[in-house]
């Protein structure tokens, strides 16, 4: 009783803190940010979508970067999406869509993002650094440091990256899954974790290679079964789809949403959900973008500017929109997102959709898991040095037993505000070294 109270109060401190930090300025700031790196690209998120698709897919080859060390720019999109496909598509929507209502779908943020991306994705390939062997690697960190002459902030934003891979990279998809496991399936939470602590070892000992090897196999593979089930829902209730995606904009813009709309709580869920679930201004990406073989950072950047695009415009909208159409989000009975997602599919899918969500999540946590360590190692590589990455693999590897036992809606709140106060540096320096960023872009692309 007494463990529960304790726990109950938590969450009330963590939620208010989190409504504080996610404030109308802070939801300002995300949006400015990417309406400024729009005008100043010239929507080179728009201009340059064919050409990103070329070079991800080897069709338009920059042969300097052949001999360059590191791994594709392929491998380091699906590593990247692998990083929040999953806790964000499945669970995140869900959870939006509960608090907020349909309107919280609106992705208002993800195009203005992908300019956003852009920009902080080229600055990590500019300032990146090389090991001994001639293997890249950096991130916002180095971009802060080196460009910014502001080693303090780099360590904040290192710290603040720690604490979201062991949060949002980790403790958000365990406690989605064992929740979910539990409820369905009867499975012990402890059980969950241990198999997940146990798997995870297995992957991330094997270091860059090894994970962005596994991400590459799974990740299409299961982005493609999700997406084909959940367009067969839309397809065959077409007529409700439409309802549904018209609902999307109404209550988006309507006193529901909040003051006019504009900041309400249907806006500051979807933007910080959005945020959650594509990563856009956090600076996360682009420690991966930092490890490819491509020797053009604006080629980089339009290829990581994908990311967003595919992640939250296309999966999570399909999504969003078989949650909202099954109308469980607005009865009240549903407290557990992952548990929502799948009573959702349940509706239209009799029989499979629950297993089918419980697959999906399943092996997305896994991707999210081992994705987001690679993060966490870089940032504790950067504080701590080398020294650290033993006790942090470890540590990171066990921590899924402890989240499997904490309340799904007390991480996500904790989740949001790492996010934020991670976010916040990697924002500011993209924006005071934003002339570097368009001389590269301009020199290499736009010339």
């Amino acid at each position: 009783m007494e463990r529960n109270r304790t726990m109950n109060s938590a969450g009330v401190f963590v939620e208010n803190l989190n409504s504080i930090i996610w404030g109308p300025w802070t939801l300002i700031l995300f949006l400015g940010v990417g309406i400024y790196f729009t005008i100043l690209f010239r929507g080179a998120q728009f201009r340059y979508f064919k050409k990103a698709l070329k070079i991800l897919f080897g069709r338009d080859v920059d042969k300097r970067s052949l001999k360059r060390k590191g791994i594709s720019p392929f491998s380091g999109l699906m590593t990247s999406l692998g990083a929040v496909m999953g806790p964000g598509n499945i669970v995140g929507i869900s959870s939006a869509i509960m608090v907020g209502g349909p309107g919280a779908l609106m992705w208002i943020s993800t195009a203005l993002g992908m300019a956003t991306r852009l920009a902080e994705s080229i600055m990590s390939v500019v300032y990146a650094q090389k090991d001994r062997d001639g293997n890249p690697y950096g991130g916002p960190m180095y971009v802060i440091e080196k460009g910014l002459r502001m080693k303090w902030m780099a360590v904040v934003f290192s710290l603040c990256g720690i604490l979201v891979a062991f949060g949002m990279g980790n403790g958000t998809p365990s406690s989605a899954l064992s929740s979910l496991l539990s409820e369905k399936y009867g499975v012990s939470t402890i059980l969950t974790g241990v198999v997940l602590a146990i798997l995870t070892f297995a992957v991330i000992i094997g270091g860059v290679d090894r994970i962005s090897k596994v991400s590459s196999v799974t990740i299409p593979v299961i982005t493609v079964v999700y997406m084909l089930s959940a367009s067969v829902i839309l397809v065959l209730n077409l007529p409700c789809a439409i309802q549904a995606f018209k609902l999307v904009f109404v209550e988006a813009f309507t006193i529901r949403a909040g003051i006019g709309g504009l900041l309400g709580t249907a806006i500051r869920y979807g933007i910080s959900r959005g945020i959650y679930t594509n990563e856009a201004g956090m600076g996360t990406e682009p420690i991966m973008a930092a490890c490819t073989s491509e020797r053009s950072a604006a080629r980089q950047g339009i290829v990581s500017m994908l990311g967003p695009f595919v992640d939250t415009i296309v999966v999570c909208t399909i999504s969003g929109l078989v949650v909202i159409m099954a109308g469980f989000y607005n009865d009240g009975g549903f407290t557990n997102a992952s548990i929502l997602a799948g009573a959702s599919f349940e509706k239209f899918l009799p029989g499979i959709g629950m297993h089918l969500i419980s697959v999906m999540l399943a092996l997305l946590v896994y991707a999210t898991i081992i994705s987001w360590e690679f993060y966490g190692e870089q940032c504790v590589k950067y504080v701590f040095g080398k020294s650290g990455v033993k006790i942090y693999k470890l540590a990171y590897s066990l921590f899924p037993i402890f989240a499997a036992i904490i309340p799904l809606s007390m991480i996500f709140d904790l989740t949001d505000i790492a996010n934020a106060l991670m976010a916040f540096p990697n924002l500011i320096s993209i924006l005071l070294l934003s002339s570097t960023a368009f001389k590269v872009f301009k020199k290499e692309l736009d010339s």
